[in-house]
């Protein structure tokens, strides 16, 4: 359910983001690629109106947003799942003739 305009994955991160945890541990902590985060923090800071993670953090204390997080249950831990192999790479040679 969004609220005041932010989806679920914006506002997990507005709460890690300013409790001091860096984008690759969100990524690793919410199960997301890293872009993924990175592209959300910027949708964020567009919402929000702000350019760096103190302005976020001003804002987010005046809205509530700064509660420190419980701890994270093994439940709550998204699994990673089964890694996926990676892919042949394919080697172009060069034409010879015509």
């Amino acid at each position: 359910m969004p609220f005041l305009g932010f989806s679920d994955l914006e506002l997990k991160i507005i709460v890690l983001r300013t409790n001091g945890v860096n984008l690759s541990q969100i990524a690793r902590q919410l199960g997301r690629a890293r872009n993924t985060i990175r592209h959300a923090m910027n949708r964020v800071y567009a919402k929000v109106g702000v350019g760096d993670v103190a302005l976020l953090t001003r804002w987010a204390m005046k809205y509530g947003f700064d509660e420190l997080l419980g701890p994270e249950t093994s439940a709550e831990r998204p699994h990673p799942g089964k890694p996926t192999p990676r892919q042949k790479r394919v080697r172009f040679r060069p034409r010879t003739g015509t």
